[in-house]
């Protein structure tokens, strides 16, 4: 669902450059991003208790499926990039240039 934000705990969220393309400027500030992306590597067993709204975001995510092309409706663990990784939501292992997040200019 476009435009579709949950109640996440804000301490897992950050801003990120989803494309460079919409980008006309070298110094990026808050109003050039429209995405945040979860980072996140806690074991799920422990989110339950400590953040429940990313708990919650987590556990609609392994039973929902998104139709698109290249997944065919497969639950987002499912997911070939998502797959290899364990957890298959923990982002927090790249460096921050290959998850496309950034610090704001003020």
């Amino acid at each position: 669902m476009v435009g579709w934000a949950p109640p996440i705990e804000a301490k897992y969220l950050a801003p990120e450059v989803h494309s460079l393309m919409k980008l006309d400027r070298p110094v990026i500030r808050a109003q050039d991003l429209d995405r945040v992306v979860l980072l996140v590597s806690e074991p799920l067993e422990k989110l339950k208790a400590k953040a429940p709204w990313v708990w919650r975001y987590l556990r609609y995510g392994m039973t929902a499926t998104f139709a698109s092309e290249k997944s065919k409706g497969k639950p987002v663990p499912e997911r070939s990039t998502c797959a290899a990784r364990d957890p298959w939501y923990d982002l927090t292992m790249l460096p921050a240039s290959e998850r496309h997040v950034c610090d704001l200019a003020v």
